[in-house]
């Protein structure tokens, strides 16, 4: 079966640990895009967190698609196009900030060079932008920092609180946005029917193309609707069981170059 397009995740999935593409890995989705086969990054990132390994892949000169924030924005690298984008309700922006006040956790939003947050020295909004690679700039209250439209705000903080606040914010806004824990200590809130796989469904409309075929290698919960609609749902080695049960293979891990050994199998042999 020759796959026309090859969505990738990225952190648990194309980058190893120290969240770098290990030079194999990226000699083969080279490789990929040259033999004709469409590369899309797909992750829970804000765009401004994977840019840089856009450009690493050459996708802005060579073309790809960026798919950002679950779905919310896909990007067509080359012209610079945003091709679909969704964005939380402006009405919401202030309660979700003093929801998370409140909780005594932290609301995150982000702008075109970093995370936004009034409480930078937080331990897990550091990991959010230690993810993205992206510096932390502290706003006396977020909700009035923030004047454009918004693709998704997180809210971050300690397993425990995090999880007990959720019911309480998807009982007052859950019918506006989706919500869900992308990590036990991340909360995303994002624009209704916002998913990984709503996004690429609109991607391949635009491209003509249909899910029989799309390949795809993921690892992580928020990656299971996209798992399901690919002609071919590729897990890593280090992926979550439900991940695995959904997958029609399992490649290697992220630490041993398990999206490689995926092209290598199922995109390059096939490919023009």
């Amino acid at each position: 079966m020759r796959y026309a397009i090859l969505a990738l995740d990225l952190d648990g999935t194309l980058t190893n640990s120290k969240k770098k593409i290990t030079p194999l890995t990226k000699q083969r989705v080279l490789e990929a895009r040259r033999a004709g086969v469409q590369i899309v990054l797909a992750s829970g990132r804000p765009e401004l967190g994977i840019r840089p390994l856009a450009r690493e892949l050459d996708f802005y000169r060579s073309g790809g698609y960026i798919l950002s924030n679950n779905g919310s924005r896909i990007l067509d690298c080359k012209t610079n196009e945003a091709l679909f984008e969704r964005t939380v309700p402006a009405e919401l922006y202030a309660h979700i900030c003093e929801f998370a006040r409140a909780e005594g956790l932290s609301a995150l939003a982000y702008d075109d060079h970093g995370v936004l947050s009034e409480n930078p020295e937080d331990e897990y909004v550091k990991k959010e932008a230690f993810n993205n690679g992206i510096p932390i700039r502290r706003v006396p209250l977020l909700e009035q920092a923030v004047s454009w439209p918004v693709n998704k705000f997180m809210i971050v903080g300690p397993p425990p609180r995090l999880q007990a606040a959720l019911p309480t914010l998807k009982k007052n806004i859950g019918r506006k946005v989706n919500i869900f824990l992308s990590e036990p200590y991340f909360m995303e809130i994002s624009p209704p029917e916002i998913e990984k796989a709503y996004a690429m469904q609109q991607l391949l409309a635009l491209l003509g193309l249909n899910k029989s075929q799309l390949a795809f290698c993921g690892d992580g919960l928020n990656d299971l609707t996209l798992m399901r609609l690919a002609g071919l749902g590729i897990a890593m080695g280090n992926a979550c069981e439900e991940i695995k049960s959904a997958s029609g293979f399992i490649t290697r891990s992220n630490e041993e170059d398990g999206v490689a050994y995926a092209i290598e199998r199922f995109i390059l042999p096939y490919a023009e």
